[in-house]
């Protein structure tokens, strides 16, 4: 269950300049998570590789450790950094870069199409 925040508490989270290295302290379970990602390599077997596909089950294991959608529960540490947004963002701008890049995949085949989308949503 999610400690409830003093104002105090939010108010320090906002001054507070969080580290990857700070979270892996408070939350060691993201240090094995780091090393999965890590360990991610494109072979060069398959036809294609995309980043994003495995990503998603990261990404879910990320989840339940950082953010608002951290589980708590006995034996988890009840700081209410850990379950802050921003906390979690640092997680993903550490992890998600330490993936290979999709190769020939479906998201390559997509980009046209949202780059087409971005400029006319820029346009309006």
């Amino acid at each position: 269950m999610r400690p409830p925040l003093a104002e105090t508490d939010t108010q320090a989270m906002d001054e507070a300049v969080t580290t990857w290295e700070e979270l892996v302290e408070l939350e060691p379970g993201l240090g094995p998570l780091e090393e999965e990602a890590r360990a991610i390599a494109d072979d060069g077997t398959m036809s294609f590789f995309c980043s994003n596909y495995v990503w998603l089950p990261l990404t879910s294991s990320l989840q339940q450790l950082i953010g608002v959608r951290r589980r708590g529960g006995q034996g988890k540490v009840a700081e209410p950094l850990l379950y802050d947004s921003r906390a979690y963002e640092v997680a993903y701008l550490h992890l998600s870069p330490l993936l290979p890049p999709c190769r020939d995949c479906g998201c390559h085949r997509f980009q046209p199409l949202r780059d087409e989308q971005t400029l006319m949503a820029l346009d309006d």
